[in-house]
C-alpha cells in the first residue's frame, strides 16, 4: 500500500512538473513583434523641428520615471526626438534609434536622419551626447524600465553639468532600442517572468552579436559628426553605455576601433578611445571578447607572450618580443613595462559588474549579478558550439588565476591558468542620502542642491596619490596594486566617496611569500593565486563592483556610480 502511495505521489509530482513545463513553453511561444515604437519623425508634423523637437513636461514626476510614459499622451512619446522639461534646470533631449531583427528599415533610416538633423540644428553651445544600448528583456516600448532608467541617468548628468557651472551645456540621450524582449511575459512576478523568458536568451544573445556591426556604424558616424563640431571650435562629448546584452553589443561594436587606435598610438602616449568613454554595465559578454583588448594592450607593450605575462618587471626583460622597440629595450631595465601608458592615462573603456568576489558578499544572497554569474554561463554551456573555456564565463566574473609549482615558481603549463579577466575592484566607502530617482533629482536641482563635482583632473590626481603610496610601500611594484580608499567625488569631501583598487579580489591579494613575481597576492587554494593584471595606467578596466554600488543586474542607477562615470568622461 505504501509502495502504491509512493508511486501515486511520484506520478502527481511528474504530472505537475510536466504541466508547468508545457505552460511555460506555451507562454514562451507568445513572441513579441519586431516593430518600431518611436518611429514618428519630423516629417510627420507633430514631432516639432530639428531645432525645436516635440516638448514633453516630466516635471511633475515625484519619484521613479517608470509610470510617467504609461500615463502621458502617446503622440509626442512616439517621436524619434523629444525635448524634456524646457525651462527647468534639468532640461535635456532624447533621441531613439531602433535596430530591428529583420535589418535596416526605412523607419530606422528616418530616425538616424532626424538625429543628424537635430545635431546640425544645434547652436554652438557645449553638447554632451550619451548613447545607451539596453539589454535582454527590454526594448524601446512606452513604459519600458530601461527607458525610465536612462531618463534618470540623463537627469543626473544634466545636474552634474549644472554643478560644474555649465548650465548652458545641452544634454542629449540616444536610446538604441532592439528586440531584447522576445517573449510576452505573463506578469507573474520577476522570478517567474525570468523563467518564462529564459528560453529566449540564446536567440537574443545571438541577435545582439549580429547587431554589433550596425551599432558600430552608428557610433562611428555619430562620433564623426561630433568631431566636426569640435573642429569648428565647439565643445562636444560622447559617452557610450551598454547594459547586459547591450553591453555585449557595445563591446563587440567598439572593440575593432579601440584596438585599431591602440595599434596606431605611440608607446608612452595617451591611448584614445571611442568618444570620451565606453561604459559596460553588467555585460552579458564572453571573457573571450574582453581578452582581445587585454591581449592587444600587452602586445602594445612589446610583451612576447601575452598569455603568460600581463606586464614585465625590470627583472623580466627577457620577456620582451624580438621586435620590441629600441625604447622598450632601453627603458625596461629600469621600469619594466610601467612606462608604456603615461600617468595621465585614464580608462577609455570601463566595465562594471556587480561581483560575488568580495568576501562579505555571497552569490546566493541575490546581492550580486545573478544574470551574468549564473544564467549566462548556463546558457553558454548549452547553446554555444564550438566554444572555448573563455566563452563560458562572463567577462565581469572571470578572476585571473596563476598557478605555482612545489618549488614556488610559476607553473605556466598548469591547467586553469588564466591571465585575463577582472583588473580592478570598487565599492562605496561613504554616501550620504542622495537622490537616485528621477523626481528627487529634479527637486534637488530646483533647490540648487548638488553632490557631484568629479572630473578627470580630480580622479587622476587621486589615483596618482594612491600610485605614489603604493610605490613607497613597495618600490618593486612600480605603483601596481594601488588602492585609493578615499576617492572623493565632491570637493567638499562630505558626500560621495569610493574605494578603487588595482586588484581583482579584495582579501585574496594580501602579503604573500609564495612568489616573488606577484608579491602582494595570497594563495587561494592548491598553489594558485589571483594576480593583478595590467600595468598601473592600463586604459582597459574590468571592475568587480560591490553591491553597495551596483545592487544587482538591473539596479545600476546610483549617484556614486554615475558621478564617477561623469568624472572619467569630463576633461
Amino acid at each position: 500500500m505504501k509502495k502504491r502511495e509512493f508511486d501515486f505521489a511520484q506520478i502527481v509530482r511528474w504530472l505537475a512538473f510536466g504541466t508547468a513545463i508545457v505552460a511555460l513553453l506555451v507562454t514562451a511561444s507568445c513572441t513579441t513583434a519586431d516593430v518600431h515604437y518611436r518611429g514618428s519623425t519630423f516629417e510627420q508634423g507633430h514631432c516639432g523641428t530639428p531645432s525645436a523637437p516635440a516638448l514633453i513636461d516630466a516635471r511633475a514626476v515625484t519619484a521613479a520615471f517608470h509610470s510617467f510614459e504609461q500615463s502621458h499622451p502617446a503622440d509626442a512619446l512616439k517621436c524619434s526626438v523629444q525635448s524634456y522639461n524646457k525651462g527647468h534646470p534639468i532640461a535635456y533631449d532624447m533621441a531613439f534609434v531602433e535596430l530591428l531583427d529583420r535589418g535596416r528599415t526605412p523607419v530606422e533610416a528616418s530616425q538616424q536622419a532626424d538625429l543628424h538633423a537635430y545635431l546640425d540644428a544645434q547652436s554652438k553651445q557645449p553638447l554632451s551626447v550619451y548613447v545607451f544600448v539596453h539589454g535582454w528583456r527590454h526594448n524601446a516600448a512606452l513604459g519600458d524600465e530601461d527607458v525610465a532608467r536612462f531618463h534618470t541617468i540623463l537627469a543626473l548628468m544634466k545636474s552634474y553639468w549644472n554643478q560644474a557651472g555649465q548650465r548652458d551645456r545641452k544634454v542629449l540621450g540616444v536610446y538604441v532600442g532592439w528586440r531584447g524582449l522576445a517573449v510576452s511575459e505573463p506578469g507573474w512576478g520577476e522570478a517567474m517572468d525570468t523563467v518564462v523568458a529564459i528560453p529566449s536568451f540564446p536567440g537574443r544573445k545571438s541577435q545582439s552579436d549580429q547587431n554589433a556591426q550596425r551599432l558600430e556604424t552608428l557610433l562611428l558616424d555619430l562620433e564623426s559628426q561630433l568631431n566636426a563640431r569640435i573642429s569648428a571650435g565647439e565643445v562636444s562629448q560622447l559617452v557610450v553605455i551598454g547594459h547586459s546584452l547591450g553591453g555585449n553589443m557595445v563591446l563587440r561594436a567598439t572593440r575593432p576601433t579601440l584596438i585599431d587606435r591602440l595599434q596606431k598610438a605611440r608607446q608612452g602616449e595617451k591611448i584614445p578611445g571611442l568618444g570620451s568613454l565606453v561604459v559596460l554595465l553588467n555585460p552579458a559578454s564572453e571573457l573571450t571578447e574582453w581578452m582581445a583588448l587585454q591581449r592587444a594592450s600587452r602586445l602594445h607593450a612589446d610583451i612576447a607572450d601575452p598569455d603568460r605575462n600581463s606586464y614585465l618587471t625590470p627583472n623580466e626583460c627577457e620577456g620582451l618580443s624580438a621586435e620590441a622597440s629600441a625604447e622598450s629595450k632601453r627603458r625596461c631595465a629600469n621600469e619594466g613595462t610601467a612606462w608604456i601608458y603615461p600617468p595621465e592615462q585614464l580608462p577609455v573603456v570601463v566595465s562594471f559588474t556587480a561581483s560575488e568576489h568580495f568576501k562579505k558578499v555571497s552569490s546566493t544572497t541575490g546581492a550580486t549579478d545573478l544574470a551574468t554569474s549564473i544564467a549566462f554561463p548556463m546558457s553558454q554551456r548549452l547553446f554555444r558550439w564550438p566554444r572555448e573555456s573563455s566563452d563560458l564565463v562572463a567577462l565581469g566574473h572571470a578572476l585571473p588565476v596563476r598557478a605555482f609549482g612545489a618549488d614556488g615558481r610559476v607553473d605556466h603549463a598548469a591547467p586553469g591558468n588564466r591571465l585575463y579577466g577582472v583588473t580592478h575592484e570598487m565599492e562605496v566607502n561613504r554616501s550620504a542620502k542622495v537622490a537616485a530617482r528621477y523626481g528627487e533629482v529634479l527637486r534637488d536641482a530646483e533647490a540648487n542642491r548638488g553632490f557631484c563635482e568629479a572630473n578627470q583632473r580630480l580622479i587622476q590626481a587621486s589615483i596618482q596619490d594612491a600610485v605614489h603610496a603604493a610605490r613607497i610601500a613597495n618600490p618593486a611594484s612600480r605603483g601596481r596594486g594601488w588602492n585609493q580608499e578615499d576617492l572623493w567625488l565632491d570637493r567638499g569631501r562630505q558626500v560621495l566617496q569610493l574605494n578603487v583598487k588595482h586588484e581583482a579580489a579584495r582579501g585574496r591579494c594580501a602579503a604573500s611569500s609564495a612568489s616573488q613575481i606577484e608579491a602582494g597576492c595570497a594563495d587561494i587554494s592548491g598553489g594558485r593565486q589571483v594576480p593583478r593584471l595590467g600595468d598601473v595606467h592600463d586604459p582597459y578596466w574590468n571592475v568587480g563592483v560591490h553591491p553597495n554600488l551596483i545592487e544587482s543586474h538591473g539596479r545600476y542607477v546610483s549617484q556614486n556610480l554615475w558621478c564617477l562615470v561623469h568624472g572619467l568622461a569630463t576633461r
